[in-house]
């Protein structure tokens, strides 16, 4: 500041010496947001927030410490920081100055500590007192600091005394003996003291750090839809370089340190590190407060659902009905008594915690009004919006689990439109995507589970999907979700004749993507090889090429089981490999039987980690279809083969009548019997027996839904066999050829270029023209 004196002439005036520095340097001066003032030049009364003491020899400390830094070219005190930095200011002695530069004067290194004295009443009284002090050195003349040394004045006290201070000498060393190691001892302890509170001071700032790191990411999740990798990238550095000041914070500061670090990853929806150091926390000391509980309470209730959700893909009804009981048991029973134990905790909505505590109840129509009065409350918070998509998405859960597959669909579909609204705030935020893509996928499986069409809805789930992706392209999950779409999408194309390979392209680029970011990922590698599991049986069924190796499919369905053993799906899905491969052999006159083998051994695998895995009884009983015909074939007892394959026909029946892959395996098994027992005329009641249970079990299937080729096929050849059966024994098969010839039609009008359907059409017409030349002869007219 400049000002103008009484006679005309300008006079600069310093106003605050933390303001002066050189434009290249940074002295750690007073930012926004800091404790006011400059640490290195405050004084300690200044630094300990003494404010009655603060008085004209508080700015004597402050010149004393820019004269200081004159001198030595470093301010008194320096630190990691600035609790380190206070901390110096009010509690040690600065070092001597001609410690630092030994050519300094012993009157400027004098004048300079008196400055710097801890009590006020040490220092000069006035920077005019200063001011006249350093003028008298400049001058030559002897300083008023200056006094006698400690050393001088006790030697000359010494000489007057001899006698006294022998026997006072001998008196303090006797005395020394006696306290020296209390002395020692109550010195350590209180530097020890001084440690942990400097830890525990230092913790509290991270802590500080940590909220600050919350905000931040709310801000980001709040702008448009973006990539936010970068700003996930930059907390994680500040996260790490939190989690390496953990070992010199002790035990009471690691603890504080650690629950910083776990809300900052809960942040970011990283519940596995999160977990990680909220765990720490808890077990780093016996006090545990409301934030604890809090946190500890979101993150193992957030695992849970992220759990619950990935494993809706794994496994039948009864399984994840199991699962889920068991993830309630390790995470939300946990989860609960740690969120009852958090009340009291400072939140936005008191109403959003009772919401979570409905929610992980599983009382979904309470946690609804909770997060409807939560919105009430605070109409920005989002979270509570999403909470409503998380209530009908267990919700739903809970609904298919139990049957009501309608209600799920509903309830789905309310999810999604609660994600919706969520994303309309929180436009960047990955967990309110995943989740809705979660919704997304479990509404599509459920649907082509019960064969309706998933069509209209695909383009909008894709597109979710992929906004995942686009929001946090290291983050697993949306490329599982998007490879599942894809999967769906393929199957569904393939069931309609048409062909899958563009969609399972897309699968690859996106699975291969995932695999990048974590390689082996077990349900990116079961995503995979299912695809292109796709892919060639199509052009197996066109008679093209095949893309892709089996033995490259089956190593794929090989990493996931190994990454991830519990997965009964895997075991199936590596069995279907096996059993195509198995086909292909037999096709082309090799030995399939140890491939058959192979489909048999994993497929009871997936039975062992599911037992009421129902499609599995069902292949089952197909590969043991397989076998029996090879058999036939082969002119190998057959027996076996089918008893094996009925007992799974039949449990599968039994576990889930509806199904009508049961029934139709069950007619492929009888099928083959019929064609063992044809041959053999003492073998005719069995092998009409046989046709009427193939024709009794096609039934049963096509009132389930099953209107495949597959189907017209075996009906066909069950009334073929009939009618060269009844033909060879002279019988009269003119209801039989009829039967065949209305099967063989539509097998035909299914697809006019079937290979089977068109060779039982040239048998059909042999057998008509036989029994219209042997007709006009017949001794008798028997029927079956």
């Amino acid at each position: 500041m400049v000002e103008q004196t009484p006679d005309g002439r300008l006079r600069p005036v310093v106003m605050d010496f933390g303001i002066a520095r050189e434009g290249t340097q940074n002295s750690g001066l007073t930012e926004a947001g800091m404790v006011m003032g400059t640490p290195n030049y405050m004084a300690p009364e200044q630094a300990a927030g003494a404010i009655e003491q603060i008085d004209r020899r508080s700015d004597v400390y402050s010149l004393g410490a820019t004269l200081f830094e004159l001198l030595t070219d470093r301010p008194p005190f320096v630190g990691d920081g600035l609790v380190d930095v206070l901390f110096k200011v009010v509690h040690q002695e600065p070092t001597p100055p001609r410690q630092l530069v030994r050519s300094l004067p012993v009157d400027l290194e004098t004048i300079t500590l008196r400055c710097l004295a801890k009590e006020s009443s040490l220092r000069y009284d006035s920077a005019k007192a200063l001011a006249e002090d350093l003028t008298r050195y400049i001058d030559g003349e002897p300083i008023l600091a200056r006094k006698a040394s400690l050393g001088y004045r006790f030697g000359k006290q010494v000489r007057k005394n001899k006698s006294f201070f022998a026997l006072a000498l001998a008196s303090l060393i006797f005395i020394g003996a006696l306290v020296i190691d209390r002395v020692r001892s109550s010195l350590a302890h209180s530097r020890q003291v001084r440690i942990v509170k400097e830890r525990i001071e230092r913790a509290r700032l991270l802590g500080q750090d940590a909220k600050e790191i919350e905000w931040f990411m709310r801000a980001v999740y709040e702008l448009p839809l973006h990539d936010i990798t970068y700003e996930q990238d930059l907390i994680r550095k500040r996260m790490d370089q939190i989690e390496a000041q953990i070992p010199s914070l002790g035990k009471e500061g690691g603890q504080l340190a650690h629950y910083a670090i776990g809300r900052g990853y809960l942040t970011l929806h990283e519940t596995e590190q999160a977990h990680k150091h909220l765990l720490a926390a808890w077990e780093s000391g016996p006090s545990h407060s409301p934030e604890l509980h809090y946190a500890l309470g979101r993150v193992l209730g957030d695992r849970f659902f992220e759990t619950v959700r990935s494993d809706r893909r794994r496994g039948d009804r009864e399984w994840l009905r199991k699962r889920r009981k068991q993830l309630a048991e390790e995470l939300l029973q946990p989860a609960l008594g740690h969120l009852e134990a958090s009340h009291g905790v400072q939140l936005e909505s008191a109403e959003f915690l009772e919401g979570l505590l409905a929610l992980y109840h599983g009382e979904q129509s309470k946690a609804l009004r909770h997060a409807d009065q939560a919105l009430k409350q605070s109409p920005w918070l989002y979270e509570a919006k999403k909470l409503k998509g998380d209530a009908m998405q267990a919700q739903a859960l809970a609904r298919f689990l139990d049957g009501e597959s309608d209600q799920a669909d509903a309830d789905l579909r309310s999810a999604i439109a609660h994600y919706d609204e969520a994303a309309t705030v929180g436009r960047s935020d990955i967990a309110v995507y995943e989740a809705r893509a979660e919704a997304w996928a479990q509404l599509i499986a459920q649907r082509y589970e019960r064969g309706l069409s998933i069509r209209e809805l695909l383009p909008k789930a894709l597109s979710d999907c992929r906004a995942t992706i686009q929001i946090a392209p290291q983050h697993l999950l949306g490329y599982r979700q998007l490879a599942a779409l894809f999967l769906v999408q393929s199957q569904q194309l393939l069931d309609a004749g048409q062909d899958p390979r563009p969609v399972i392209k897309e699968l690859v680029a996106t699975v291969t993507q995932g695999l990048s970011i974590r390689a082996g990922d077990p349900m990116l590698e079961n995503a995979l090889g299912d695809g292109l599991l796709l892919g060639v049986f199509y052009e197996s069924s066109r008679g093209l090429p095949l893309s892709t190796n089996i033995a490259e499919i089956i190593a794929h369905q090989e990493r996931a089981i190994v990454s991830d053993p519990t997965n009964p799906w895997a075991y199936n899905d590596i069995a279907g490999a096996y059993l195509f491969r198995a086909n292909l052999k037999q096709e082309s006159g090799q030995d399939p039987r140890e491939d058959f083998r192979a489909a048999i051994r994993y497929n009871e695998q997936a039975l062992a980690q599911s037992p009421n895995y129902v499609i599995v009884y069902s292949n089952l009983a197909f590969v043991y279809g397989r076998i029996a015909s090879y058999e036939r074939e082969h002119k190998l007892p057959v027996e076996e083969s089918i008893r094996q394959g009925l007992r799974y026909g039949e449990e599968c029946k039994r576990r889930k009548p509806t199904l009508s892959d049961c029934h139709a395996n069950l007619a492929l098994l009888e099928l083959v019997r019929v064609a063992d027992l044809q041959s053999d005329p003492q073998s005719a009641p069995a092998f009409v027996q046989a046709v009427e249970r193939t024709l009794a079990h096609l039934a049963s299937a096509a009132q389930h839904g099953d209107k495949s080729m597959e189907l017209q096929q075996s009906r066909s050849r069950a009334y073929l066999s009939l009618a060269e059966h009844q033909a060879a024994r002279g019988d009269n098969p003119k209801e039989a050829l009829g039967l065949a010839r209305a099967s063989i039609l539509a097998c035909r009008s299914l697809d006019g270029s079937d290979p089977q359907c068109e060779q039982m059409y040239e048998t059909l017409t042999q057998l008509e023209k036989n029994y219209k030349k042997a007709a006009p002869t017949s001794s008798a007219n028997k029927t079956p």
